[in-house]
């Protein structure tokens, strides 16, 4: 009996035993055992082949590895995510250091890598959607990596995070990022429910906190990620999403794509960098307070949730989002909220309208995609 499936808007299907097995997923911390049975995967005319007949790069020779490292005038960073890898238990095949023409000590911290097969993409448009586009353009491997600047990876790192694709049906794997703070990492406590969007709408991330066993989820961080290029070989960033330098939840984009084609997106803890969060000078910080950076950092995020996920489970984000929201994204009920704590009308109604013309704006983004197919 074949799985029911929500259409996509590029045609293809979002089985709904893989929702509901994303959704259930935080049973696993009470120590349940993921499940190994994973349904069918789609195939181009719509219909079904059992998973064990879908191919795997693996079972008939190596999976090659492209690291994707985008980097722009942080060229201390770069040396010394650069200097790491040679460490790594397994060697990446190359690795990409995407970076402006203009941009000369990065350049010259590429030129003078050593022990790691390093290859410089340069890239004319900034963001980070552009670089990471390039770096796609420019990779060669099976198994496509993205790992930032001002990140440290364990030295089983991409041992642990290619183990996963030997499971069936697995298109992207991703892990924890430790955070540290001047050096010092930061303690925010451990969370079982990471990149997941919620059945009440709430758009959920905190990868730096995931803490259990590997679990199926619906998005990754950038910082730490990588999806199968073999069976999703057409995947790019959105171009779509808005900023002036990160771009938020671009690495969401491509979670989702790989998602709704049917594949599995693998959450594991143990795969670890240690993420060292540099400051922002691109006009996208982590923390926005402006305007400008609240509203595209809201637009992103309901856009990838209304582009890639079935229509109801977007209007329910959508209801949540304005009607509730959040403490960095305020929807009605916690704007009343904070009016009454603090009686500045200003200062509250600013971050609602932000949140408020963000969250249309990006639906109405995402619409006109899924019309145009």
């Amino acid at each position: 009996m074949q799985n029911a499936a929500t259409p996509c808007a590029d045609g293809a299907s979002f089985p709904a035993d893989r929702a509901a097995r994303v959704i259930a997923h935080s049973r696993l911390a009470a120590g349940e055992t993921p499940s190994r049975r994973f349904g069918r995967l789609p195939r181009a005319d719509g219909k079904f082949v059992p998973m064990s007949a879908a191919h795997d790069p693996g079972s008939d020779g190596r999976r090659t590895v492209s690291v994707l490292i985008p980097s722009w005038r942080r060229p201390d960073l770069l040396r010394r995510v650069l200097a790491s890898l040679p460490s790594q238990q397994h060697q990446p095949d190359e690795v990409l250091v995407v970076v402006r023409e203009d941009d000369a000590p990065s350049r010259e911290v590429v030129a003078e890598a050593l022990g790691v097969p390093v290859r410089e993409v340069l890239v004319t448009k900034p963001g980070l959607v552009a670089a990471r586009n390039a770096g796609l353009d420019a990779a060669t491997g099976d198994i496509v990596v993205f790992l930032d600047d001002d990140a440290v990876p364990e030295t089983d790192w991409l041992e642990r995070m290619l183990a996963h694709y030997d499971e069936p049906g697995v298109g992207a794997v991703g892990g924890r990022d430790r955070v540290f703070h001047d050096g010092v990492p930061t303690d925010e406590g451990d969370r079982s429910d990471v990149g997941t969007l919620t059945w009440y709408g709430r758009f959920v991330a905190l990868h730096h906190r995931g803490a259990g066993e590997a679990r199926d989820v619906h998005h990754l961080k950038g910082v730490n990620m990588s999806f199968d290029r073999s069976k999703c070989p057409d995947i790019r960033v959105d171009t779509s999403l808005q900023g002036k330098g990160a771009e938020v939840h671009e690495d969401a984009s491509v979670s989702l794509q790989v998602l709704r084609r049917g594949l599995r997106v693998i959450y594991d803890p143990a795969v670890r960098v240690d993420h060292f969060e540099a400051s922002r000078d691109d006009g996208d910080p982590r923390a926005p307070v402006e305007f400008r950076a609240r509203r595209d950092r809201q637009h992103n995020q309901t856009f990838v949730v209304v582009r890639y996920f079935p229509l109801h489970r977007a209007a329910v984000h959508l209801l949540f989002t304005i009607l509730v929201g959040t403490s960095d994204a305020p929807g009605v009920i916690i704007t009343i909220r904070n009016l009454l704590r603090t009686r500045t009308v200003k200062r509250q109604f600013a971050p609602f309208l932000a949140n408020v013309q963000g969250r249309v704006a990006g639906t109405r983004t995402a619409l006109g995609l899924r019309r145009k197919g």
